[in-house]
């Protein structure tokens, strides 16, 4: 790992989870133990049971996604039971591990979101361009499917060992302020829920790219959707050559950026193509 990598790396990544860390993950399990199925007796009548229990079952399970919860809130324990019970009912309620391209058909052929390749330390990198997104496309619950598929996906990047977050290069060429309606913000609010909630310490950095004049009313309306620290990791980067300055602020070879944004690298494919 480079210097510049290493200096932003997040905690989550740069160390194994501590004896504390261990000693709270502990405590978590004991306390969703104890709540669980109190929790489970909450849930819609439509919802299938059974899929929850395997849910509660899963994340309890995994000491580094309990860890991710507990760092997202601080390792307030009330905090981290809710945001655990908030997972299992998001989850059972959308499936993600169920939703195929064909569900998402639409968003997913319009270019606007796809993986381009890794950092050098092993980081998926992707890429969303706001020109190919038309909202008026496909409803609310299409672009929900479609977020929970495209974060799943990169999850699924991830290397054992490895990086656990992933890098995103936003472009915002075609940005128009037709896109600050009530209808795409909505879908805007979806998608920083999903990342934010269900995929909690995911994020290592977001570089907002070829923002155009205009752009700052739109983020005034953005930003206080964000929480501090996932604010802390938007940076708006100047172009059009951005190769020289991922490479020191992402640690993303020049080799594997894509040619559109100075680099070496064809045009990335999209998911399944």
């Amino acid at each position: 790992m480079t210097a510049a990598a290493a200096a932003i790396a997040t905690p989550i990544e740069a160390a194994k989870p501590s004896a504390k860390d261990e000693g709270a993950i502990s405590t978590l399990k004991t306390e969703i133990a104890a709540s669980s199925d109190e929790f489970l007796s909450t849930l819609p009548g439509n919802f299938d049971i059974q899929v929850a229990k395997e849910q509660v079952n899963t994340i309890s399970a995994d000491d580094q996604w309990l860890l991710r919860l507990l760092v997202a809130r601080k390792f307030d324990m009330k905090k981290t039971v809710s945001l655990f019970q908030e997972q299992v009912y998001w989850r059972t309620k959308w499936q993600p591990w169920n939703i195929k391209p064909s569900d998402i058909s639409t968003a997913m052929q319009s270019g606007a979101w796809r993986l381009c390749g890794k950092t050098r330390d092993g980081a998926p990198i992707c890429n969303y361009k706001l020109k190919n997104w038309n909202p008026d496309e496909y409803d609310l619950d299409e672009y929900i499917k479609f977020v929970a598929y495209m974060l799943d996906l990169f999850v699924s990047e991830m290397t054992p060992g490895g990086p656990t977050q992933f890098v995103c290069l936003f472009d915002l060429e075609g940005f128009t302020v037709s896109l600050i309606r009530q209808n795409v913000r909505e879908m805007i609010r979806k998608l920083i829920y999903v990342a934010q909630a269900q995929h909690p310490e995911r994020l290592r950095h977001v570089f907002l790219m070829n923002a155009p004049w205009g752009f700052s009313t739109a983020w005034t309306l953005i930003s206080p959707l964000l929480d501090a620290k996932t604010a802390a990791k938007a940076f708006f980067l100047t172009g059009p050559d951005y190769s020289q300055s991922l490479d020191g602020k992402a640690n993303i070879s020049p080799s594997v950026l894509s040619e559109y944004y100075g680099g070496g690298h064809a045009e990335y494919p999209l998911p399944h193509e």
